[in-house]
């Protein structure tokens, strides 16, 4: 005998409706409680019962569905506003509100109450970081409150933007200077004209970068409190520092032929005020000159001036001030331990004699060593250092040999008049770099610059060699 088809069970909606609203006799079994009045949206569930979808469905303005005596009498305690038809029969008010409606009443009092706290408005609590400045859009990655504002406003600025604010958001966001945009259908959001927070930090940061630039170069305005200043016209190192900013690590940045890095109006100002040349690009920004000179340079050309004015003192070429001992003889090497000006000559030039020497000459120390004899060595790269067959003195004929020499042993070696042959020792620089050093200035000019000599071995004749 076939089993009897079991008739499907009808919702219990009188159940449901009792614990979605909390009214009298529910279990409690229920999430929170629906408000009163008010339409849960069309996925709310309670007890397996599709509440939300049937509560949804009697109140659209065409709908066909009915309450019986018991729903009815639930709806009304839960104060669902009730629709009489013609036929006696009833639905839900189409009016009635819908619980999405207080999600957005309230989505949208939380917006205006995160805009309050961000630009610092009447009501504020004061736990925001310091506020944004009116009438300016935060940075997409400001927070406030736990909530990611700047994102939201920014999405609200886009020019193709779908977001809309509601009418608590709108009142806050003109008290803050915010401008809106009003849409076809009524709706509003923010109009994308509306300048950037980042355009003001940009500014800033550009006003910070034009100070420590007039720190650096002792321009009109500074303080004093940095270092001595950077030589106008010149880069400082990369590891220079000023006022705690790397200032040598971006102006060198801003000097490299391929970067992206850009001045803005003030910091360009300031440069050009310490004589650095800045470099235009296609799209009207600016960077800085990369074959502008780095005082790395500067520091080279002091460095080779104070070497030439240690050679003239220890062989007492024209120009030396006679503070030093007898002089070395002409073509000579002082021994290891010869020390003059305090500086520690008979090293140095050991050092640059050595045949397998990293040691250089610059141009202005290459013109005193040729003046005292001593010749030089020609590398590939076109640098110099003292040739290794230059005669040496022992430590113990220094003083006697100091004492005695006039003019020291006649120089052997033959000299060569083939320009191809000379180092380049033209300095575009030395008036700069020379007024580092007054006391070169005051006490030595430059004599003209002989040919280099070439050592020959096979001609050397000297019979004073002494290693």
């Amino acid at each position: 005998m076939p089993r009897a088809r079991r008739k499907k069970s009808t919702p219990n909606y009188v159940r449901a409706i009792t614990e979605a609203y909390r009214l009298s006799g529910h279990t409690g079994t229920a999430q929170p409680p629906i408000p009163r009045g008010q339409i849960p949206s069309t996925t709310y569930e309670v007890l397996g019962t599709k509440l939300g979808r049937r509560m949804n469905n009697l109140a659209a303005k065409d709908t066909k569905h009915r309450v019986g005596e018991q729903e009815a009498a639930a709806l009304i305690n839960a104060g669902i506003t009730l629709r009489e038809h013609g036929d006696g029969t009833r639905s839900i008010d189409p009016t009635t509100p819908k619980t999405s409606q207080l999600n957005k009443q309230i989505k949208d009092y939380t917006n205006a109450l995160i805009v309050i706290e961000a630009y610092g408005l009447p009501g504020h609590t004061g736990t925001a970081q310091p506020p944004i400045p009116h009438g300016q859009i935060p940075n997409t990655t400001y927070e406030v409150l736990g909530t990611k504002l700047g994102q939201r406003m920014n999405d609200l600025a886009a020019k193709d933007t779908k977001s809309r604010v509601g009418p608590q958001e709108a009142a806050a966001l003109i008290n803050a200077g915010i401008t809106l945009h009003q849409h076809n259908d009524g709706t509003r959001s923010i109009h994308p004209t509306t300048p950037r927070a980042s355009q003001l930090e940009k500014q800033i940061t550009d006003y910070a970068n034009a100070n420590v630039v007039i720190e650096a170069y002792g321009l009109p305005g500074h303080t004093g409190t940095a270092q001595p200043p950077i030589l106008h016209g010149h880069l400082p190192n990369t590891t220079y520092e000023v006022l705690g900013t790397k200032l040598g690590q971006r102006m060198n940045d801003l000097a490299r032929k391929e970067t992206k890095s850009r001045v803005g109006p003030q910091e360009a100002a300031a440069l050009i005020n310490a004589g650095i040349t800045l470099r235009q690009h296609n799209d009207g920004t600016t960077s800085i000159d990369p074959t502008t000179p780095r005082a790395s340079q500067l520091d080279k050309q002091i460095t080779d001036y104070a070497n030439a004015n240690v050679v003239i003192e220890a062989y007492q070429l024209p120009g030396h001030t006679g503070t030093a001992q007898p002089p070395i003889p002409r073509g000579h090497l002082p021994s290891q331990t010869y020390e003059v000006l305090g500086t520690k000559l008979g090293k140095r030039m050991h050092h640059l004699a050595a045949k397998d020497t990293d040691s250089r000459v610059g141009p202005q120390e290459a013109t005193a060593l040729i003046n005292a004899g001593i010749t030089l060595r020609a590398h590939s790269d076109g640098t110099w250092s003292i040739h290794p067959d230059v005669d040496r003195l022992h430590p113990r004929r220094e003083p006697r040999a100091a004492q005695n020499a006039t003019t020291g042993p006649a120089v052997t070696e033959t000299a060569t008049t083939d320009p191809s042959t000379q180092p380049t020792l033209d300095n575009p620089y030395a008036g700069t770099a020379w007024a580092y050093l007054p006391e070169l200035h005051q006490n030595h000019t430059p004599s003209p610059q002989p040919a280099i000599p070439t050592h020959t071995t096979a001609n050397s004749t000297s019979t004073h060699r002494n290693r």
